[in-house]
């Protein structure tokens, strides 16, 4: 767990309880890691500070408990249109075409497309190939 933190941010300086902690919430799951991982970086508890990454503490109950609860932390934060177009997909289930989605929407395909492409950046479980969406699983 550490190497593979110090890999992401040479230098990095874990305080041991976050490394304990992080070992049994993540019970080792990488990809449960990950998510932890780039929440730490959204919320700016990792930085880099001149040429050390830093860890800032962390509030009691911060770590999400599971995968499950990142997701639903995530889904929470979009925008009610964006909750919208993910609810459009999820009924279309592991793999979704562009016009599938615009087909079923009342969106636009470029309003779609700029959705999908903001919200799943490339390297995400999304990728976006001509016309088709494919979910990925990790």
């Amino acid at each position: 767990m550490v190497r593979h933190l110090q890999a992401i941010f040479p230098r990095i300086s874990l305080p041991k309880d976050l490394s304990k902690a992080l070992e049994q919430t993540t019970q080792g799951n990488p990809l449960f890691l990950n998510e932890i991982v780039r929440k730490l970086v959204m919320d700016g508890k990792i930085s880099l500070t001149g040429q050390q990454w830093v860890v800032s503490p962390l509030e009691e109950g911060y770590l999400p408990r599971s995968l499950e609860e990142i997701v639903r932390q995530k889904i929470a934060a979009l925008d009610e249109e964006s909750r919208g177009v993910l609810d459009q997909a999820s009924v279309f289930g592991g793999q979704v075409s562009l016009s599938m989605l615009t087909g079923s929407s009342d969106k636009s395909e470029a309003k779609i497309l700029e959705f999908v492409t903001r919200r799943f950046p490339r390297g995400s479980s999304v990728r976006i190939s001509s016309s088709t969406m494919k979910r990925f699983s990790s």
